[in-house]
């Protein structure tokens, strides 16, 4: 069985990270590489300290964890879900697993 995926999440990051983190970047390619040119020059990146990801090292705040491959969590629609449904029913959902945060 594969091993849980990494997931670093960054915050207080260069003002155009979020919108190239949501372009239809090719497969294979790194965003990083986007804004960097968008900028006229790279954007500087480290590695995390618990994941074997790059995180951007201008961030402010850095979350460190992994994705849960076989945990999943109950949990019931909620008014700020843009997905929401009125369903009472319970939905299942991944787990976040986080194992660090470092900051500035």
């Amino acid at each position: 069985m594969a091993s849980d995926p990494a997931k670093p999440v960054a915050l207080g990051v260069e003002p155009g990270l979020p919108y190239v983190g949501g372009m239809p970047v090719p497969e294979g390619e790194d965003e990083s590489y986007f804004l960097g040119a968008y900028f006229g020059e790279p954007l500087e990146m480290v590695r995390a300290e618990t994941v074997d990801l790059l995180v951007p090292a201008t961030a402010e705040i850095v979350i460190e964890g992994h994705v849960s491959l076989t945990d999943l969590a109950d949990e019931r629609p909620v008014a700020s879900d843009f997905a929401h449904n009125w369903s009472p029913e319970l939905q299942r959902h991944v787990l976040d697993n986080w194992q660090a945060y470092g900051y500035r």
